[in-house]
């Protein structure tokens, strides 16, 4: 199965994609998979957009 995430190269890194996954997870439970948007999950992360598209391209 072909990986569609880049993973992390540094702690900071790690906790970026560790606190995306989990914010993605909460909305999934909360809102469901089809309703949860990625700029939901973008915001919710407070993270920036081209961090989201450079981890998960």
């Amino acid at each position: 199965m072909q990986q569609n995430y880049r993973p992390p190269i540094t702690k900071h890194g790690n906790k970026t994609f560790t606190r995306i996954i989990e914010t993605a997870k909460k909305l999934f439970a909360e809102q469901g998979y089809l309703t949860t948007s990625i700029n939901t999950i973008i915001e919710k992360s407070n993270i920036a957009t081209g961090t989201f598209l450079y981890l998960f391209r």
